[in-house]
């Protein structure tokens, strides 16, 4: 009877520490996902895409990009770059990473950086 007890007390002793591990790397893994580039760059990537979208033609619209170029680990080069041509938008703020999306407007789309009261900001100029 007394070895019984022992092996009940053992697997649940095993079987909590097997949860706490679990739920500690989940939580860990969610902590890394939320707090890095790839999140920053989808979310803008996407934001960017949709606005041109969204767009009518002669339209300039300002948007603020100051997080992509604050947390920007390529010295020295342009972290969002635009193409009409084949119609995607790329934020790439690391060597390792760079995020993609598609838009589907076929109107010119070009692009200036400018920087106010020291925030950086994106001038989209649909044609």
């Amino acid at each position: 009877m007394k070895n019984k007890k022992a092996e009940i007390l053992m697997e649940n002793v095993v079987f909590i520490l097997v949860a706490v591990a679990f739920f500690a790397m989940m939580f860990l893994f969610i902590n890394l996902k939320s707090n890095s580039v790839y999140s920053i760059e989808e979310v803008n990537a996407k934001k960017i895409a949709l606005i041109i979208d969204a767009a009518e033609s002669d339209t300039k619209i300002i948007v603020d990009v100051n997080e992509v170029f604050s947390k920007n680990k390529l010295l020295g080069a342009n972290p969002i770059v635009i193409d009409s041509e084949n119609n995607f938008v790329r934020v790439k703020m690391s060597e390792k990473s760079g995020y993609n999306y598609g838009f589907y407007n076929k109107k010119a789309v070009s692009s200036e950086f400018t920087e106010q009261e020291g925030r950086k900001y994106l001038i989209l100029i649909i044609g």
